[in-house]
């Protein structure tokens, strides 16, 4: 189900993508931009797409990878292991379950941050940079 979301979401991506190609206005909207306007805002939204395009797959062959692998029932039992040989919340019942949760999304969303942050560095200074909208500083995004 995953993959066919997925696919559809690439397709309809890829359907939008060709719109953006275009650099003749519709009349209903000629009365409202400029030609040269119109066009820059069709490349712009070109390279976000296509750059888009690209991240999504990515992210798709990697989350494939992480279930063909069976990655989250690996780190369960990672942490388990790593529980047990701490004595962490073995006299509490239920307390081990859930703090061994806890440890699973947090280690899964920061793998996901990780992975995550060269996407956002590219398209922050780099695509919005070269567009003149980036106002973020390097501080800034270290901050946020």
């Amino acid at each position: 189900m995953m993959v066919a979301t997925s696919l559809t979401k690439l397709y309809i991506s890829s359907r939008q993508l060709a719109k953006y190609k275009l650099r003749s206005m519709d009349l209903y909207i000629s009365e409202f931009f400029e030609q040269d306007e119109f066009e820059s805002s069709q490349a712009y939204n070109q390279e976000k797409h296509t750059f888009g395009m690209f991240s999504a797959v990515f992210n798709l062959t990697v989350e494939f990878c992480i279930w063909y692998f069976f990655v989250p029932a690996w780190l369960w039992n990672k942490l388990d292991a790593l529980m047990a040989q701490s004595n962490i919340c073995l006299a509490v019942p239920y307390r081990n379950d859930i703090v061994q949760a806890f440890l699973f999304v947090l280690v899964m969303t920061l793998f996901n941050m990780v992975l995550a942050l060269p996407f956002t560095i590219y398209k922050t200074f780099v695509i919005e940079e070269r567009w003149g909208y980036n106002k973020t500083t390097a501080g800034t995004f270290a901050c946020d």
